[in-house]
């Protein structure tokens, strides 16, 4: 036997059983100190996941990066494209993109998002008509 390394490596493959005890021993006298470093690791980690997490979600679902995210916001002055609310404090603007060609349209409050464009309310001309039948003068009351 050579380096201490080889050494500590030789007793413990002889003494697994003993030093799997002496780890289980250890760990269960320090249970609340390796619960706080978890905790300070997990703390400390969470905006870095977060924002990985962001990103991959930007990436696969509309193909853009949280710059291109960014730049849009800018480009919108943090509001949204539509009724040019600033969305909820805490809370994003929502990537708008077309289902059929994935082209990002801009960004979009929840409302707009989900009752105005969303659920396949999509096509242009239904704004159009929209926009006229609330344009108009007509009122049941005078039939």
């Amino acid at each position: 036997m050579g380096t201490s390394t080889e050494k500590v490596r030789a007793w413990r493959k002889a003494n697994r059983e003993r030093q799997q005890h002496n780890q289980r021993v250890w760990a269960k006298k320090n249970a609340a100190k390796i619960a706080a470093a978890a905790a300070a690791r997990y703390a400390a980690d969470r905006n870095v996941r977060k924002e990985k997490v962001r990103a991959a979600r930007y990436m696969r679902l509309y193909r853009i990066t949280v710059a291109q995210f960014d730049k849009m916001m800018t480009m919108q002055n943090g509001c949204c494209a539509i009724c040019g609310r600033e969305p909820t404090p805490g809370r994003r603007l929502h990537v708008d993109h077309c289902h059929r060609s994935l082209r990002v349209r801009g960004l979009l409050c929840g409302f707009c998002n989900q009752h105005v464009l969303g659920r396949g309310k999509e096509e242009a001309i239904l704004h159009d008509e929209a926009a006229a039948y609330v344009r108009s003068s007509f009122d049941g009351r005078q039939l």
